[in-house]
């Protein structure tokens, strides 16, 4: 199972951790699946697809204040930021989006509601048992969950935030949506300083911290210019933004987020 929306239902506005004990780092992929128990148990899916069902976030009533206007989070300013651009290059009225490891589609409600007078076809691209959850709600969301395929299909915009970290062909997940969009836009990717890349494992719940189940998940680090160097040699890039406000720590460092937008 991807984590971006999953994580990103936990907390919208920031996400700055300084206890380095939510990262076990370790020697590869293997070893970080291992060290990882309940990322893809029924009881973490249950816990999002229940919530989801309470909140009922395309009911929630937003207004469509100015920009100025809003009090945004470093990740919505982020986020809109880059489907400004987006919105501005393709020049369309209707933008189809693939949002890749996307959980209960809160950033598609976030861009409706920033861009009213846009029309957005949203596709998440989750693991099948979170897609089937979710699927219960696709009318009333106009989202479509999928879990297999999505790259037999073209896109405008392929969004990938906090989710690359979480895959282990995360490499062939970049050619496969280069292959498929017109503009990428990748967020939240922990970039470490050194061109290394590193492996861990996230701890996402603890039952010692008060939650009812323990859920961990492998995830990647990635080099300074290991992203960068393999997009733009097929995409080209429009920026790169460093946040301030969301970061982990791992080896007793801080990592802040990136994120890239590369268009055809």
């Amino acid at each position: 199972m991807t984590a971006d929306g999953q994580l990103g239902e936990i907390e919208i506005s920031k996400m700055k951790s300084t206890d380095s004990s939510e990262f076990l780092e370790c020697i590869n992929w293997e070893e970080a699946v291992a060290q990882s128990v309940g990322y893809e148990g029924a009881e973490l899916i249950s816990h999002y697809s229940t919530q989801f069902a309470l909140d009922k976030p395309w009911l929630q009533k937003r207004s469509h204040s100015k920009p100025e206007d809003l009090d945004l989070s470093e990740r919505q300013e982020n986020l809109f930021f880059g489907f400004a651009i987006a919105i501005a290059k393709l020049k369309k009225k209707q933008i189809r989006v693939l949002d890749i490891g996307g959980g209960n589609g809160y950033m598609a409600y976030w861009i409706r509601d920033f861009f009213p007078e846009q029309t957005f076809e949203w596709v998440i691209l989750e693991s099948e048992s979170v897609a089937e959850s979710y699927n219960e709600w696709k009318k009333e969301a106009s989202i479509d969950w999928i879990y297999r395929d999505a790259f037999n299909d073209t896109f405008d915009v392929i969004l990938i935030s906090c989710t690359l970290q979480y895959l282990e062909n995360w490499s062939q997940v970049l050619v496969d949506s280069v292959r498929s969009c017109k503009m990428l836009f990748l967020m939240r990717l922990p970039i470490l300083e050194s061109n290394k890349h590193k492996f861990g494992v996230q701890y996402i719940f603890r039952k010692s911290l008060g939650r009812n189940f323990d859920a961990s998940v492998p995830c990647h680090f990635f080099g300074a210019k290991e992203i960068f160097n393999q997009i733009s040699a097929l995409m080209k890039p429009l920026y790169k933004l460093v946040y301030n406000d969301e970061s982990v720590i791992f080896e007793n460092k801080e990592v802040r987020f990136q994120d890239y937008l590369f268009s055809k």
